[in-house]
């Protein structure tokens, strides 16, 4: 899971931090009853929320690639009503990624929190916090610019990509903020990781 902080906010390196993510929460999960409660039943809502926000990006993006095929293709569209469906349905798609980026960081914070001591579990809460405000800030700012960016790159007689690749290039740049939060989970987890010793955590899974 440390590894997989350190590396995910790295543009196109973030995949390989993703599997490592994956495996991360797999050992945990698997590793849940060795710890007293409440940590097996945190490790147990968290895995759902992953579970909900994996079928929530799939759904909306199987959608909207879905809206925009169909829109592209019914008769009687001009490029501006395609345009429109385009820049409509994109919204709701990247409002659904932040409510799903939402739920994934809620169950970071599920899934290592019984263990963490009271400086990882602030610096996992401001960790959420960081991460919701530069999520809303890349929608609220990279939104606007995808409808000029579409209009410019399909308003000649061939589609021009210069456009769209300078609003990629834009946003690979903002997405760096990323490693803020990124690296502030990677510090939680680590200390925990430092603080749990052979004897600290008594087993058990059952509330006295």
């Amino acid at each position: 899971m440390i590894v997989g902080f350190g590396l995910g906010w790295i543009p196109y390196v973030s995949i390989l931090g993703g599997l490592f993510t994956l495996v991360g929460i797999g050992f945990m999960w698997f590793g849940r009853e060795d710890y007293r409660y409440p940590h097996p039943r945190n490790v147990v809502a968290g895995g759902v929320l992953f579970v909900v926000a994996f079928l929530l990006t799939v759904g909306l993006t199987i959608w909207f690639v879905a809206a925009v095929v169909g829109a592209a293709n019914a008769s009687g569209q001009t490029s501006s009503q395609v345009e429109s469906v385009f820049t409509g349905d994109l919204l709701t798609l990247l409002v659904g990624g932040v409510v799903a980026a939402i739920l994934i960081l809620f169950a970071e914070v599920l899934i290592v929190y019984a263990l963490a001591d009271p400086v990882a579990r602030r610096v996992l809460w401001v960790a959420v916090l960081a991460q919701v405000v530069i999520s809303t800030f890349l929608v609220i700012t990279v939104y606007p610019s995808i409808s000029g960016a579409v209009q410019q790159a399909t308003s000649g007689v061939t589609i021009d990509t210069g456009p769209i690749t300078a609003l990629q290039t834009r946003i690979l740049l903002y997405s760096l903020m990323n490693a803020i939060p990124s690296l502030m989970f990677a510090y939680a987890y680590y200390r925990t990781r430092e603080r749990l010793k052979p004897t600290f955590v008594p087993l058990g899974t059952h509330p006295t």
